[in-house]
């Protein structure tokens, strides 16, 4: 297959939905590693997309550090991801009774009464 260094089109028609680039690969048989697209600078991938999907690049998007960010989005607590009260850290005590409260100015306080 020859290089692919120069490519140029003209769309032209507002009622067709094009595609620049489109390759169907049928995968009967390939390593796990395997690459549909792997653009690199001086032998260093740089952008690429295996055959599950998955996009793996170097550098910034929109000015993101990506580095930065996944380590960023790695280090948050479990919470972040399961949303459940059991992975928060920290959980404040919270009395089974209003009787367990130290500071109800009430010596007998009861339902509707005002804590102060």
């Amino acid at each position: 297959m020859p290089f692919i260094y120069d490519l140029t089109d003209t769309w032209t028609d507002a009622g067709v939905t094009y595609t620049s680039v489109k390759m169907d690969v049928t995968d009967t048989a390939s390593d796990a590693t395997s690459l549909l697209l792997d653009l690199l600078v001086a032998g260093s991938s740089k952008f690429s997309i295996d055959k599950n999907g998955n996009v793996t690049l170097s550098g910034t998007v929109d000015n993101v550090d990506l580095q930065t960010l996944s380590s960023t989005v790695n280090s948050l607590h479990a919470v972040a991801s399961s949303g459940s009260y059991n992975d928060l850290t920290n959980k404040p005590s919270i009395p089974a009774s209003i009787e367990d409260l130290n500071d109800v100015a009430a010596m007998t306080p009861g339902t509707g009464d005002v804590l102060t």
